[in-house]
């Protein structure tokens, strides 16, 4: 079954191919060109109609980096990763410094990084400084880490 599925992705065209991918899961428009570009690289004719396709499917709504920005900062904070390493993983994607700036704004970074302390909390009883070094690489500022340890462990 897999088999006859991956003919069938190596027959679509550009726009099938995008939506293909749309279908599964949220994508930057960077991530998506250059999915893009891998799988038609040996056909230049379907090549060149990528950038009609991503422009169409931005005009469409289907792709957005502003919602992928969204869902992924969503994502590292359900995972009690600070806006340090969120802010990494959205530039890797090629989201703009503004949309970046946008969405860490609406969380509520302090209130996560007291929410990984605790899940730690335990193991660092009387140990704030392996406290701090497990949230930094989390990626939480200084200020978020000092705020959580003063609420903690005062």
């Amino acid at each position: 079954m897999k088999h006859v599925k991956s003919l069938q992705k190596k027959k679509m065209q550009p726009m099938d191919y995008g939506l293909f991918l749309l279908s599964r899961r949220d994508y930057a428009e960077a991530e998506l060109r250059s999915k893009m570009v891998v799988h038609y690289r040996q056909h230049p004719e379907l090549l060149n109609q990528c950038e009609q396709v991503i422009a169409r499917l931005f005009e469409l709504e289907y792709l957005d980096d502003e919602r992928y920005a969204q869902s992924v900062a969503r994502r590292e904070a359900q995972r009690l990763r600070g806006p340090l390493k969120v802010k990494w993983t959205l530039e890797r994607a090629n989201i703009t410094p503004l949309v970046i700036e946008q969405v860490l704004a609406e969380f509520n970074w302090r209130q996560i990084c007291e929410d990984a302390l605790q899940s730690k909390a335990h193991a660092y009883i009387d140990q704030s400084s392996k406290a701090f070094r497990f949230l930094a690489s989390r990626g939480f500022s200084i200020e978020h880490i000092q705020a959580s340890l003063d609420a903690v462990y005062a």
